[in-house]
């Protein structure tokens, strides 16, 4: 295996993700996004946010629940038929119309003028048992109190105070309950309250006060539609006996008769149907000289038939007969048959001809008759003109007649309407009866304690789930590997975990929330003893160590710079430990402290702070002068100095290069504690002079925008990042609790104390 293929085996076994920028995590990985084994494990990991919401959850409903006042329920059950039809067909129309029947009974029955009544009737304003307040649970009367003391000025209500009307009501609406039966003409009317006795009363107090209610309406509103018909009726018969007076003395004035009629309309008329007739007639007889000038009789009568036209018809019948006869006997070319076939068709010509003398003698009547249909119509046209005179008197009498005829149909209608409301309200006549009363519980109906409590488990589970899934998704800060490798797109080179107690908020800590405000700690160094947890924090730096030295085929890098995105998050206390690590592998490292804005180092290896690179950056100080040996073999330190007012500038000078070129030929591994690197640009200043760049993240704590965001300001910079160090990690995160809790502490019995601080 090459040191290629070795580094990336490692890096993954390691928490890392490759060795290039472009890495990602788990090629043969199929799924893509959240899969359900990582929901479980971010479950797992927040198990304390689902624990605590579930007990809140369960706290709260179950103090809700036992804190509310027993209800005890009665209910009546009405039964309410449809419209009777008693006519004798089937009206096809109502079909469908009992559900939508139902559903009007049921909001009258939510009516407030119905529910008016009730209060009343049982004088609900002042009964004690209704008036007494309900205890909905401790929550909901707190709530309740604070918003009435409110409403009125602070001025507690006294219990057992009287309610107003419209307060009774509401109470009343606030715990009916109303509703239909299934597919059934039934209706449930349910009311709770604290008192049995009440509940009962009140459920078949609405029950009989709806009954007598619906009763009375319909009787009211067939008293109304009465009363209207009968005055309608009323006004109708004076104005009938007013127009009939005056048609009377109308006709009588104008010498008319009753219908409107005079003498000279009826001789019109008489002579408007003489002539009907007379045109009929002429009409027919001309259908008649029509049918025998065309040789045929069908549909002639005897009575305009000659004598010998009637002779020629019955022997031409009895020559039918014969050949008929004959025909069927001796066959069509029988010479008796021949004999008879020429006979008739001579008697046919003789038809003919008879026929035509026939035509001229109808011709004769038609003439006639039409020349009567002319007289009477000459007739007729006389008479009109005679009787132009007597036309207005008609018109008259013609709108007295109309007037009086109207009169009478709406007087008709009227009446077969009064007679006809009668009729209806008997044929659609509801039924609306109690089918079952209102009887007195014996038991509560609510609350129900054990199926609130259940629920109160389930609902506070799922509630504490859903809390622990929002809160991962809502937490963009760095946590894992995966965060760097595929957010970013950086490999991993190690984690190093978090051990002992953490500072801040310890609920904040217990429910994994994102630490905004990281408190700076000085850097510590992990010391030669310490028990078995220290011993994971080791081999962390070990793993990293050995990801360094294998990040390049060709030769491991010497000058590493170290940095983070944002303060607090560990890089001062990383290059420490890396050091040491470095030079317990029998490595000659130096620690170059180039945080000139505040230096941290010097103190932690109780070395000289005043010479340091800031001095010989400055010109005023030589290399070698700087150099300390620290207490720790093949490790040596050159401190910060003072601090400069232009890091910046001294940091891109060329004696920095000259320094680091130094350096690398005297040692084996140059580390380089840097400021941060995201709003700072003094480590940018110095990447392209070091071999690597190492971005430090504090897991749970640095945003993946940060890093991310430091890692374009390298690339931009032509620098090489050869990965990121996640620091502060939590040892239960599943993408790398076993590794750290399970291998490592079974592996390795080493005895060392202290943790990874902040630096």
């Amino acid at each position: 295996m090459d040191r290629e293929s070795y580094f990336n085996e490692d890096l993954r076994r390691h928490g890392g993700g490759g060795v290039g920028p472009g890495a990602r995590r788990g090629d043969n990985d199929p799924s893509e996004g959240i899969k359900v084994r990582q929901l479980i494990e971010s479950i797992r990991v927040r198990i304390f946010t689902v624990v605590l919401v579930w007990l809140l959850t369960v706290v709260v409903m179950v103090v809700h629940v036992w804190t509310q006042t027993p209800l005890y329920r009665s209910t009546a059950t009405l039964e309410i038929e449809p419209k009777q039809n008693l006519l004798p067909y089937q009206d096809l129309s109502a079909r469908g119309g009992d559900q939508s029947n139902i559903e009007t009974q049921i909001t009258l029955l939510r009516s407030g003028n119905l529910l008016a009544k009730v209060v009343e009737r049982l004088e609900l304003t002042t009964r004690p048992e209704f008036v007494r307040s309900v205890d909905r649970g401790f929550f909901l009367d707190a709530a309740e109190a604070g918003l009435d003391l409110i409403k009125n000025g602070f001025r507690p209500r006294r219990r057992g105070e009287a309610l107003s009307e419209a307060g009774a009501l509401r109470r009343l609406q606030e715990n009916l309950s109303i509703a239909p039966v299934g597919n059934t003409q039934l209706v449930r009317v349910s009311y709770s309250s604290p008192d049995p006795d009440l509940s009962t009363d009140v459920a078949g107090a609405i029950a009989l006060t709806f009954i007598e209610t619906t009763l009375q309406t319909r009787y009211d509103a067939t008293r109304r539609a009465v009363k209207f018909l009968e005055d309608q009726l009323a006004e109708l018969e004076n104005e009938i006996e007013d127009s009939q007076d005056q048609l009377l003395a109308f006709a009588r004035s104008r010498d008319l008769d009753v219908d409107g009629e005079s003498a000279s309309s009826r001789r019109v008329g008489d002579l408007a149907r003489l002539q009907t007739e007379a045109e009929a007639e002429a009409a027919r007889l001309r259908s008649y000289v029509d049918t025998l000038r065309a040789g045929r009789t069908e549909g002639v009568p005897d009575t305009a038939k000659t004598q010998e036209l009637r002779a020629l018809e019955a022997q031409i019948a009895r020559q039918e007969q014969e050949l008929a006869a004959l025909s069927a006997r001796y066959g069509p070319e029988w010479p008796s048959v021949r004999q008879t076939r020429s006979e008739l068709a001579e008697l046919r010509r003789d038809l003919s001809a008879a026929g035509g003398r026939a035509a001229d003698a109808v011709l004769q009547q038609y003439r006639a008759a039409q020349r009567r249909a002319d007289s009477f119509a000459a007739q007729i046209r006389a008479e009109r003109r005679s009787s132009d005179r007597e036309s207005e008197a008609a018109v008259q009498l013609e709108i007295l007649e109309r007037k009086t005829q109207t009169n009478k149909q709406l007087y008709d209608g009227i009446l077969q309407r009064l007679r006809e409301t009668d009729i209806v309200a008997e044929l659609q006549k509801e039924g609306i009866r109690i089918s079952i009363p209102a009887t007195r519980p014996n038991s509560q109906y609510a609350p129900n304690k054990t199926r609130s409590t259940l629920f109160a488990l389930g609902i506070g589970l799922a509630l504490g789930i859903a809390a622990a899934l929002g809160l991962e998704f809502l937490d963009q800060t760095v946590k894992s590997s995966d965060h760097i490798t595929e957010s970013i797109g950086l490999p991993v080179l190690g984690t190093v975990p978090s051990i002992g107690k953490q500072e801040g908020n310890w609920l904040a800590a217990k429910l994994k929330l994102p630490r905004r405000k990281p408190s700076r700690t000085p850097p510590k160094l992990l010391e030669p003893k310490g028990d078995r947890r220290s011993n994971i924090v080791r081999e962390s730096y070990r793993s990293v160590r050995t990801s360094l030295l294998l990040s390049s085929a060709s030769e491991p890098p010497r000058t590493i710079l170290v940095t983070s995105a944002l303060p607090a998050e560990g890089k001062s206390t990383t290059v420490a430990n890396m050091a040491i690590s470095f030079a317990n592998n029998n490595a000659r490292t130096l620690i170059i402290d180039l945080d000139l804005r505040k230096p941290a180092l010097a103190p932690l290896f109780e070395v000289d702070s005043e010479n340091g690179m800031s001095k010989f950056l400055a010109g005023r100080a030589e290399f070698a002068d700087l150099l300390q040996q620290t207490k720790h073999k093949n490790l040596a330190l050159v401190s910060a100095g003072p601090c400069p007012p232009n890091p910046t500038e001294l940091l891109g000078s060329k004696r920095m290069r000259w320094c680091l070129g130094v350096a690398s030929e005297h040692f084996d591994v140059v580390l380089i504690d840097s400021p941060p690197s995201l709003e700072l640009s003094d480590a940018l200043t110095v990447s392209p002079y070091v071999d690597g760049v190492v971005i430090v993240a504090r897991a749970g704590q640095t945003p993946r925008e940060a890093v991310r965001r430091t890692s374009l300001r390298f690339q931009r910079a032509g620098a090489r990042i050869l990965g990121a160090l996640i620091n502060g990690a939590d040892l239960r995160n599943p993408d790398y609790g076993y590794y750290y809790s399970g291998y490592l502490s079974r592996t390795y019995d080493y005895h060392y104390a202290g943790t990874s601080a902040d630096g």
